[in-house]
């Protein structure tokens, strides 16, 4: 989803189909045009925040029934409907975040890298899919709000562990997740010192457990890698 690049032909027809819907209903840059709408509310739902049922599917506003899945000349395409800022300065901002704090935090005990986006109108974000587990779908952890929910570790977070286990016989897999628990809470703590966009600071939750994700370990060290969100 975050870590490969799509072939430019691919994005800038997505991008020319947004337009031409655009200028053909005469929608304005803060609304969606309603053919595109209508298109992305058909897409399967691959928000991980959200049900995997087609249940409220034509809900494009609302978590977990932001993110959708396509297949655009043969490529799995992942494309999220963005909220709180334009698709263009949201992707600028996050990729700024990780420069930022790479420069402060060089020795830090995990590697931060860039997600890989490409914004579609001012609404919408397209990237391609990749099959890899969240920080929260391996530690789990309590979400509060109406209901106090219990997470347990889910099944792609238990399986990266195992593979992790496999290439390095010494660790086991509740010592890997012990270690992505504390080097998460660092990161956490590091985002929250550092220079971060104005539109980001004091809201650290954009780096919470459900929106990063593990992309691997190397040389003792887990890589994250932000989603393209603000909460």
């Amino acid at each position: 989803m975050v870590l490969r690049t799509l072939p430019a032909k691919l994005v800038k027809t997505m991008r020319r189909v947004y337009r031409t819907h655009e200028s053909k209903e005469n929608t304005p840059p803060t609304k969606i045009p309603e053919r595109i709408r209508k298109f992305f509310t058909k897409l399967k739902n691959a928000d991980r925040k959200g049900p995997d049922s087609a249940q409220h599917r034509i809900d494009i506003n609302n978590p977990g029934f932001r993110v959708r899945k396509m297949k655009i000349m043969g490529i799995n395409v992942i494309v999220k409907r963005t909220h709180g800022m334009e698709s263009p300065k949201l992707i600028l901002a996050i990729r700024r975040i990780v420069d930022e704090h790479n420069k402060l935090h060089p020795d830090a005990p995990y590697l931060l890298q860039k997600p890989i986006a490409y914004p579609i109108g001012e609404h919408f974000i397209a990237m391609s899919e990749a099959k890899i587990p969240s920080v929260r779908d391996i530690i789990g952890g309590i979400i509060s709000g109406p209901q106090i929910i219990e997470l347990k570790r889910m099944p792609r977070g238990q399986e990266f562990l195992e593979r992790l286990t496999m290439q390095n016989p010494r660790l086991n897999v509740e010592q890997l997740a012990d270690k992505l628990r504390k080097d998460h809470y660092t990161l956490m703590e590091n985002i929250v010192d550092s220079p971060t966009s104005e539109e980001f600071r004091g809201r650290p939750s954009f780096m919470g457990p459900s929106n990063v994700l593990v992309a691997g370990y190397e040389r003792g060290k887990f890589i994250f890698v932000p989603l393209i969100d603000m909460f």
